[in-house]
């Protein structure tokens, strides 16, 4: 088939059937239930937002967009991220991604934003749409088993640091929390949480709304410990996060990180024998006297307001960590 010929008979599905669009990712990414990793995202309300692509009337190919607010400098900037782009496996190489890809950035045009990003490893497609890749990633191996001795230095370190602070957890006793159905939390905990969040977010990292927040909770095989005392959090944690975080501590808020170090004890006690990663997301200076890091790209961007915002700004600002996503809303 020749490409005119294809273009010319590839439509947008703006009434699919969200059935429809599981079978088609679960088969591009192997999973099942792939839309429970993000259900911030695949609502009713969103679908204009979500473009599934026909080819010849069948369901051949996918992208989402979904909306992003950073502070930087006093300057609101608007961002949609790209997400769970993928194909169906016959119709691969026929450029329907990069045409989905192309209607997501003309909405976000469209609804104003200021620039887009996605998370990808780097790849033909996203260079032919200009997109350029741009900051880290740092990630640290927690673990006890001694086949593994990066992770195990790193375990050392928080117990090393936990015995040196030992007086303050005895002057203030505090007890873990551990929820894995966060469905089930009840409305004051969930307001007590995003609070929580608010709160001690650093000041670089996307804005978490409540209605966003709640609609997170849903995302399969997340897990949630808080470090409490008389109802007042001291730190919190996220463990597992859909299909691709798994034995991960991410979106992590604490007072004083020794408080985070007991949570991440905790975790380890749970699961022991195995290796856990820590994302310490935005703040991985603040543990660089601890862990030992390994570093992996972050993302990749494309201003769509060169004047507002130029490429090469927007580019300072994410490896500079001024603008960063809040794990908990990555897609």
């Amino acid at each position: 088939m020749h490409d005119a010929e294809v273009q010319q008979q590839i439509i947008r599905d703006k009434d699919f059937s969200f059935a429809d669009l599981e079978i088609l990712t679960n088969l591009c990414f192997q999973t099942n239930q792939y839309l429970k990793n993000f259900p911030q995202v695949f609502q009713e309300e969103n679908r204009e937002h979500l473009f599934l692509l026909r080819l010849k009337n069948k369901i051949a190919s996918f992208c989402s967009i979904y909306p992003f607010s950073f502070h930087v400098n006093g300057t609101r900037l608007s961002a949609y991220c790209i997400g769970s782009v993928c194909t169906h496996p016959k119709y691969r190489n026929l450029g329907l991604a990069q045409k989905a890809v192309t209607m997501a950035e003309m909405k976000a045009i469209e609804n104003a934003a200021d620039f887009i990003f996605l998370f990808a490893d780097k790849n033909k497609l996203y260079a032919n749409l200009n997109f350029i890749p741009t900051g880290k990633t740092f990630l640290a191996q927690i673990g006890t088993n001694i086949s593994n001795q990066i992770a195990l230095n790193n375990c050392k370190s928080i117990m090393e640091q936990l015995e040196k602070f030992k007086s303050i957890f005895d002057n203030n006793p505090i007890q873990i929390l551990f929820k894995k159905n966060l469905l089930e939390l009840t409305d004051f905990e969930k307001t007590r949480i995003w609070q929580f969040i608010i709160l001690n977010r650093p000041p670089c990292e996307s804005v978490l709304s409540y209605l966003d927040f709640c609609n997170i909770l849903a995302i399969k095989n997340m897990n949630i410990f808080y470090a409490t005392n008389n109802n007042q959090i001291f730190s919190l944690c996220f463990y597992n996060k859909g299909d691709d975080f798994q034995n991960v501590i991410h979106s992590s808020y604490y007072t004083n990180r020794n408080y985070l170090f007991i949570l991440i004890k905790e975790i380890l006690s749970i699961n022991k024998g195995k290796d856990i990663i820590f994302f310490p997301g935005a703040l991985s200076h603040e543990f660089e006297d601890v862990f030992d890091f390994i570093s992996i790209p972050s993302m990749s961007i494309k201003t769509l307001n060169e004047k507002k915002i130029p490429i090469q700004i927007l580019q300072n600002f994410c490896i500079k960590n001024l603008i960063f996503v809040n794990s908990l809303q990555g897609t």
